[in-house]
């Protein structure tokens, strides 16, 4: 540890940047104070080291966490922020954007090996899908909010896409659609194959619950193609 301490605060910050998670970084600043005076000093630094090659669109993600913070939790550390806030005020919803975005690009990108190098999107699944996942998670943003702060993000990222880019928003937001429809009628069966077992003639409250959750899916799938095609 001695050794450790008498290395520069450039090396050390090397150091934590090469700790295999934000966690392990954290776990390191707590050995002594000077190690835990650089870690506060250097914290967002550090998190973005470590972050950045474990997660896809890196920067797409940051700014979707700080938008959902800001605009579904009402975190006003981060609205009265100007410039980057600090990564600890959003760092749990950061990864679980980066968890969902990874899951959302392997089921879109097993499903364009599938298609073979035919389809146009055969070669953009692998690079773009993480992007379009926090694309698309942004404009539904919109559809929870009239405030026009956020509709003035979301047409500006718009206007700001190429025509390319908004075909693969399209393809992953027709495809997510599909998917989750197709898991919702999976479900919806197997609730009325449980009620005909139960003698019930009713709908139970559980097949109600998912014929909800679908037409809130369908709503907000509606909401991103129009959005995408204005």
């Amino acid at each position: 540890m001695a050794a450790l301490l008498a290395l520069p605060n450039e090396l050390i910050m090397w150091i934590y940047a090469k700790c295999p998670t934000v966690q392990d970084a954290a776990s390191l600043s707590a050995a002594n104070k000077q190690l835990h005076s650089i870690w506060l000093d250097k914290a967002d630094h550090i998190a973005g080291a470590i972050l950045r090659p474990q997660v896809p669109a890196y920067e797409a993600a940051v700014e979707l966490a700080i938008l959902e913070e800001v605009w579904i939790d009402g975190n006003t550390q981060l609205s009265s922020t100007t410039g980057r806030p600090s990564i600890q005020l959003y760092f749990k919803r950061l990864l679980h954007i980066a968890d969902c975005a990874s899951n959302a690009a392997t089921w879109w990108n097993a499903e364009m090996d599938k298609a073979g190098e035919g389809n146009w999107l055969a070669g953009q699944a692998s690079t773009s899908a993480h992007t379009s996942y926090c694309f698309l998670r942004k404009i539904l943003l919109g559809c929870e909010s009239s405030d026009p702060r956020l509709h003035e993000v979301i047409d500006l990222a718009i206007c700001a896409a190429s025509e390319e880019e908004i075909r693969i928003h399209e393809e992953l937001s027709n495809f997510l659609m599909s998917d989750i429809a197709y898991y919702e009628t999976c479900i919806q069966d197997a609730i009325k194959v449980e009620n005909m077992r139960m003698g019930r003639n009713k709908a139970s409250e559980d097949e109600i619950d998912v014929r909800m959750d679908t037409c809130i899916v369908m709503e907000q799938w509606k909401y991103i193609q129009k959005v995408l095609q204005r």
